[in-house]
This record gives structure tokens, sequence and C-alpha cells, in this order.
């Protein structure tokens, strides 16, 4: 997403009070995971970033 795109969904994110902005379908797919799984969200990032980018 281009960066002038990104800075106007913060803005008006920010100027409509909301208490997330999401910026992104990464940040609302990463939003949500978190929401259902508060405590297992950690090991599922880990495992989604391993099968994305390999093993470091």
């Amino acid at each position: 997403m281009p960066a002038r795109q990104a800075a106007t969904i913060i803005v008006d994110g920010v100027e409509a009070g909301r208490p997330r902005i999401m910026v992104g379908r990464d940040a609302q797919v990463a939003d949500l995971v978190v929401r259902l799984f508060p405590r297992l969200s950690p090991k599922l990032t880990v495992l989604f970033e391993r099968r994305l980018f390999g093993k470091a």
C-alpha cells in the first residue's frame, strides 16, 4: 500500500476517534487472531512467519 494511502487511513481514523486503526488486510487478520486466540497468538505468529520466511 502506498504511504499516502496508509497515512490517509491513519489520519481519518484518528479524526474519527477510532480506538483501533487497521492499515492493510494483514493488520486486520493479525488483530482478529489476537482477539480470538490471545494466549495462542504469539505461537501462531511464529509458525506463520516460519512458513512465510523459512526457519531463522
